[in-house]
């Protein structure tokens, strides 16, 4: 009897794949697969070359994909997520279209789990979710970076504590030159010659607050007529004595 069960459900899975194989691509099938209470044994090898116990999906050089919908209604209302490839990349996305409302998408381990994520490029890991403390990683120490000089860099880093580094460095010019009593910092550091300062151009990642180092190569001056406060004492600064001023949404206070 058993094997009569397992002779009917195979001869039935060949018929469904020669059904399905004009209108979906050539399905195959390795290893055991489970129906019910009865085992069907696939082919051991693929004509894809592949080994045993994969499903592969594949139709010459026409790009696969696969489409998992949470709802339907037609072609024009849905929720669905899709998988595979689309101008030789490869996708893992959600969409929607009519009725069907945008969905989130997560990737990761779930609760019974504590294994780590990872995100490799070369066969390399290069960044990795420690599965426990949700950290952030980079695989190998001192040897990733994040953004490049110049270009795709991010625009704003925000967090809750501190930043620990070695030492700060800036990649832009550090010498600024006074044009009619403004110096427009664009970097953490800078060298500033001689004239009189009234306004500091607030940097675009100042916000709300920040704090720029200035040296001065001259005994450059300034005044409160604009956005710097100015000391009881007036405003010289004192060739090679680092200056620091500190952004607070409204004015740009000096440390001397």
């Amino acid at each position: 009897m058993a094997m009569k069960r397992r002779l009917v459900i195979a001869v039935t899975l060949i018929i469904t794949i020669a059904f399905l194989k004009p209108l979906i691509g050539q399905i195959i099938i390795q290893g055991v697969q489970q129906f019910g209470s009865s085992n069907f044994v696939g082919a051991v090898t693929g004509t894809d070359g592949a080994t045993a116990d994969i499903v592969a999906f594949q139709r010459g050089t026409n790009a696969q994909a696969l489409r998992i919908y949470n709802t339907f209604t037609d072609a024009s209302n849905f929720e669905r997520a899709l998988v595979g490839w689309s101008g030789n990349v490869f996708n893992i996305l959600v969409s929607a279209a009519g009725s069907g409302a945008s969905r989130s998408i997560t990737i990761g381990t779930d609760s019974s789990s504590s294994g780590s994520f990872s995100i490799q490029t070369s066969g390399t890991t290069r960044w990795q979710v420690n599965g426990s403390s949700g950290n952030l990683l980079a695989t190998t120490d001192n040897s990733t970076d994040v953004g490049a000089v110049g270009a795709t860099r991010p625009r704003t880093v925000y967090v809750g504590t501190s930043i620990v580094v070695p030492i700060v460095a800036t990649n832009t010019s550090s010498v600024l030159t006074i044009t009619t009593n403004v110096i427009a910092p664009v970097g953490s550091v800078h060298h500033v010659g001689a004239g009189l300062i009234k306004t500091i151009t607030v940097p675009s990642a100042c916000t709300p607050t920040c704090t720029i180092n200035i040296v001065p190569d001259a005994a450059f001056t300034y005044d409160g007529t604009g956005n710097v406060v100015l000391p009881a004492g007036g405003g010289t600064a004192v060739i090679n004595r680092l200056m620091t001023f500190t952004w607070d949404a409204a004015k740009w206070t000096p440390s001397y």
